[in-house]
Parts: structure tokens; C-alpha cells; sequence
């Protein structure tokens, strides 16, 4: 079964999208460890770098560019 997240991007709640969909986003740099997501089940939103499900997906990715 896939999940249905939801992520904050520019200050706005977007989604549903997949569990593949999601990882693209972290890849492309859409979204970063620090963005925040939620998904059914969840207390709440939290940072993708806290969500035990995507911190091994988010080890194999290099580093986040320096602002």
C-alpha cells in the first residue's frame, strides 16, 4: 500500500502525493531533510529527517547544498 503525504512548500500545504513521488522530491531538492511532512497517522507535521521511514532513503543522498 502507498502512502499519501502531504509536505509544506512555500508556506502551503500540497499533496497528496506517493511514497515515490515524495523521494523524487527529496532528490530534485524540491524538498530537503528539514522540510516539513505528514502523513495519516502522524501526530503531526514533522521534518522529513525525523520520520524513521525516510531516514535511511535520506542517508543516501548527498549532502544539502550550503545557503
Amino acid at each position: 500500500m502507498t502512502s499519501s503525504w502531504w509536505y509544506v512548500s512555500n508556506n502551503e500545504r500540497k499533496g497528496p502525493i506517493d511514497d515515490e513521488e515524495l523521494r523524487r522530491l527529496l532528490v530534485d531538492g524540491t524538498l530537503s531533510s528539514n522540510s516539513l511532512v505528514w502523513k495519516q497517522g502522524m501526530d503531526g507535521w514533522q521534518p522529513a529527517r525525523q520520520i524513521d521511514e525516510l531516514t535511511s532513503f535520506l542517508s543516501s543522498l548527498p549532502p544539502e547544498i550550503p545557503t
